[in-house]
């Protein structure tokens, strides 16, 4: 009786894990007050993507590179791997993110949500946008497999 049970509850378990599928990096990202725009569709959607550890260090990767415009007309790329830190309301510490501002490539350091904006720092420099305008998950334009270069 006893090892029938076990074999139950291992079964259980078993099924309990399956069916409880890791959160996409979409979900993660909203978990956390980003919307989900701020990442392209070409991010896969499960669970293997990334890696985010209890320090809220994460590393994502994408199938290759990506680049995209946001709202303001700012050309934005995506490298393969993109890593940094999340916390409630701010991405930092951010590598493998950078924008085309008068045709230099800079890397976006961290990036904030302030009420109902989301601002960007570059450098010493910063920009706000309405987080509504990444409600929606940009499609890429000029994609490349493997690692870009800046």
């Amino acid at each position: 009786m006893a090892s029938y049970l076990v074999l139950v509850l291992t079964l259980l378990f078993a099924i309990a894990r399956i069916s409880a599928a890791d959160p996409t990096a979409y979900e993660v990202l909203a978990s956390f007050g980003f919307p989900e725009g701020l990442l392209p569709k070409t991010v896969e959607n499960s669970g293997e993507d990334y890696i985010l550890d209890g320090s809220g260090a994460f590393e994502l990767h994408l199938e290759g590179s990506c680049r995209f415009t946001i709202p303001g007309s700012y050309e934005v790329k995506y490298d393969s791997r993109i890593a940094g830190k999340i916390e409630s309301d701010r991405l930092h510490s951010l590598s493998g993110i950078s924008v085309n501002i008068f045709y230099v490539w800079w890397n976006i350091d961290a990036i904030t949500v302030s009420g109902q904006d989301l601002t960007f720092q570059v450098g010493p420099f910063s920009s706000s946008f309405p987080a509504e305008n990444f409600d929606e998950n940009p499609m890429c334009s000029g994609r490349t497999r493997g690692h870009a270069s800046h």
